[in-house]
C-alpha cells in the first residue's frame, strides 16, 4: 500500500502563527520593514476571533544566509510558504510599511494561480517612486525609530554614526526602554541587514495589476509615505480609511483597533 504524500510544511523561521485557532481562513500578515511578524500580535484583540492570524518574518533575522537578492524572489518565497499552511484560497492578505508592497505581489501572484484573495489590506504602504536609496546611517536611524516619534532625539541619532559604538548604543536603548533594548549585538546587525534589504527591495517599481479590491489603511498623523494611490494597480476599487496614528504606531493599541475594525467590516464580521 503507497503512503499518503505528506504535504510539506511552513518555514517556520518564515511564518509564525499568533492565532491558530478559529476555524475561517486565515489572516497572512506580511512583515515591516525591521522583518519582525511579532507586531502584528496588537492586531489579535481586535481581529474577529473566528480568524487565524499568521506573521511572515524575514528570512536573515534567524541566520545571515537567505536574504533576497529582488523582491520577486521573496514574494515568491512567501506565497509558497502561505500555501503551505492554506493550499488553497480564499487568501486574507495584510501588509504594513514594506509588507504592503510584499502583500501586494503575493496578492497578484495567488490570482495568476487561479486563487481567490478575498482581502489585500495595505497599511501605511504606496506605491514605489524612483528615489535613491538612503545611506546606512540613514538606514539605522529610520531602523531605531520609536513608535510615535517623527525623528530620533540627538543622542539617539549621534549614536547611529558608522562604525557603530554598539556597547554605547545598546545602553542608550535599555536606559530608555527601547523596543529593540533586547537585542543582542549579532541580532541588531542581522536586523540592520533586514532593514537596509528591505529598503531597497521596497524601491522596485510596481508592474502588475491586482485583479480585485484592496483596502488602504493611511496614517493621518505625519511621518508616513506620501499618500499615492494603489488604484491605476488595482482593477477592483481601492477603499481608502484614515487611521489616527504615525506610521510607527500602525500596530499600537488605539491604530490597531481601528484596522482590526476595518478589516472586521471588509470581511463581513
Amino acid at each position: 500500500m503507497t503512503a499518503p504524500t505528506q504535504r510539506p510544511t511552513a518555514d517556520r523561521n518564515v511564518m509564525l502563527p499568533l492565532r491558530r485557532g478559529g476555524g475561517d481562513a486565515p489572516l497572512f500578515c506580511v512583515h515591516p520593514g525591521s522583518g519582525f511578524g511579532l507586531p502584528y500580535a496588537g492586531l489579535l484583540p481586535y481581529v474577529d476571533a473566528r480568524v487565524p492570524v499568521h506573521a511572515l518574518q524575514a528570512r536573515g533575522l534567524v541566520t545571515a544566509a537567505g536574504l533576497p537578492s529582488s523582491l520577486d524572489e521573496m514574494a515568491a518565497d512567501y506565497t509558497e510558504q502561505i500555501r503551505r499552511v492554506r493550499p488553497e484560497g480564499p487568501y486574507r492578505l495584510l501588509g504594513w510599511c514594506v509588507g504592503g508592497r510584499l502583500a501586494f505581489e503575493i496578492a497578484c501572484r495567488l490570482r495568476e494561480q487561479g486563487e481567490t484573495v478575498g482581502l489585500l489590506a495595505l497599511v501605511s504602504t504606496s506605491p514605489p517612486v524612483e528615489e535613491p536609496l538612503p545611506g546606512p546611517e540613514d538606514i539605522l536611524r529610520a531602523m531605531l525609530l520609536p513608535p510615535g516619534a517623527d525623528e530620533l532625539d540627538a543622542e539617539l541619532a549621534r549614536l547611529c554614526r558608522l562604525p557603530l559604538d554598539h556597547a554605547s548604543l545598546h545602553a542608550r536603548l535599555v536606559r530608555t526602554g527601547h523596543p529593540m533594548r533586547r537585542l543582542a549585538e549579532p541580532v541588531l546587525e542581522a536586523v540592520y541587514e533586514v532593514y537596509r534589504t528591505n529598503e531597497h527591495l521596497y524601491r522596485t517599481p510596481v508592474t502588475k495589476v491586482f485583479d480585485g479590491d484592496a483596502l488602504s489603511l493611511e496614517p493621518t498623523a505625519p511621518g508616513g509615505p506620501a499618500r499615492r494611490s494603489w488604484q491605476p494597480y488595482v482593477r477592483g476599487g481601492v477603499l481608502a480609511r484614515g487611521v489616527d496614528g504615525r506610521h510607527t504606531e500602525m500596530m499600537e493599541p488605539g491604530p490597531a483597533r481601528a484596522i482590526g475594525a476595518a478589516v472586521n467590516e471588509a470581511l463581513g464580521y
